[in-house]
């Protein structure tokens, strides 16, 4: 097996362990932040080994809208829905609002992104939930999909 999918899978679980066990004892908002760098990182990794199976070269960095969109050309092929594919576009493009934001900090069960113009996101514990969710299915649809056998 693609040795990006199973980092994929490994970072998975560590993130959902980091949203469902770890984060309900601890309390500390930083594990939020953490287990949604991972999810970011574990999509990447999945769109990458997919396109590199589609079309034989490695992407180092899934920065490239043409490389979503590349993703998404081929997404049926994997069993990927129209509102999935919305979903990671989603995901990716906040990860990518996080990492150009100049101040990022927690409070009360949540991170807060704060951009240039003083505009604030916030995500919380049933966001996380959802991503890596979504996440997971992802990595069920690459998993099961015939090239990857």
């Amino acid at each position: 097996m693609d040795p990006r999918i199973e980092e994929a899978k490994k970072i998975l679980k560590t993130a959902d362990h980091m949203i469902c066990v770890a984060y309900p004892v601890l309390k500390d908002e930083k594990l939020l932040m953490k287990a949604f760098d991972g999810i970011g990182k574990a999509i990447s990794l999945m769109i990458d080994s997919a396109l590199q199976k589609e079309y034989g070269r490695i992407i180092t960095h899934l920065d490239s809208k043409s490389d979503f969109e590349r993703f998404t050309k081929i997404s049926k092929s994997y069993g990927i829905t129209h509102k999935e594919i919305n979903e990671l576009y989603n995901i990716l493009s906040l990860i990518e609002r996080r990492r150009k934001s100049p101040m990022n900090f927690s409070r009360k069960g949540k991170f807060i992104i704060m951009h240039e113009n003083l505009h604030t996101e916030s995500v919380n514990i049933s966001d996380l939930k959802s991503h890596v969710n979504t996440a997971k299915e992802l990595l069920k649809k690459i998993v099961s999909s015939r090239d990857f056998h």
